[in-house]
């Protein structure tokens, strides 16, 4: 895949001419390896597949190991207990807790986790095609310009954001970018079809830094059409809800 893609200088200086602030930026490069993943070639399934299939595996067998070490079920494995306990706090004297496996197992379990995510979200058959509309970057772009808003001016939760599932990101950028803000979110950065707004430009100099030249007209359109849609149900679902709530006598 090469370099992780990063902004250059300059467009660095045009973000920040557009009111893009720092925490924004932070979230903005996180999002540039899922963007530049949209548009490069893509491998085969079946051979992604396999990659994830052997990091679910081989998590599972060391998981499996790991318990069996945790719970010394003899000598050998009681021993070599002591001694990754002492190697690692070697290595890791600032993690807290009173023995490795407490940070290891659940780690594992993450890994094995994330590897079955993966693993779900592959089709079988053709390879994933090139999309130059794909609104799925605009997606990303648009949750990570939210977030870094709020992660600037909000002493408040992070609604789920350790997920990283694309539809709970998607609901939390809708409520967050709807939230009372002390500044509000600014309009320039909210989803437009308009070329030359903030949005856009933002949405351009993404492109940009992870190589691609097309232009984005398509996937922003596609993109603001379907925020527009779950902005309205959830206008729908809120307007129903206090329909239902009792009234005062």
């Amino acid at each position: 895949m090469g370099i992780r893609p990063d902004f250059t200088p300059g467009q660095l200086r045009e973000l920040k001419k557009r009111g893009v602030c720092d925490e924004q930026i932070s979230e903005l490069r996180k999002a540039l390896l899922t963007v530049r993943q949209v548009f490069v070639k893509q491998p085969k399934n079946g051979e992604t597949r396999d990659v994830l299939a052997d990091v679910e595996s081989l998590s599972a067998a060391l998981l499996t190991k790991l318990t069996s070490i945790a719970c010394t079920i003899d000598l050998e494995h009681a021993k070599a207990g002591a001694l990754i306990e002492t190697s690692y706090w070697k290595q890791r004297p600032r993690d807290k807790g009173h023995t490795a496996m407490i940070h290891l197992v659940p780690r594992l379990r993450a890994l094995q986790e994330a590897a079955q995510y993966g693993l779900a979200q592959i089709p079988a058959g053709q390879p994933i095609r090139q999309r130059s509309a794909d609104p799925a970057p605009i997606e990303k772009i648009h949750n990570a310009l939210v977030y870094g808003w709020f992660l600037a001016h909000s002493d408040g939760p992070s609604y789920g954001r350790g997920t990283r599932c694309e539809e709970s990101e998607s609901a939390a950028a809708i409520e967050m970018q709807d939230q009372p803000q002390r500044p509000e979110y600014p309009k320039d950065l909210q989803p437009s079809t308009s070329p030359g707004c903030g949005f856009w430009t933002v949405v351009g100099i993404c492109y940009a830094a992870v190589g691609w030249n097309k232009d984005p007209d398509r996937a922003i359109k596609k993109y603001v059409g379907k925020f527009k849609s779950r902005r309205a149900a959830r206008v729908k679902e809120t307007i129903s809800l206090l329909a239902r709530l009792p009234t005062k006598s």
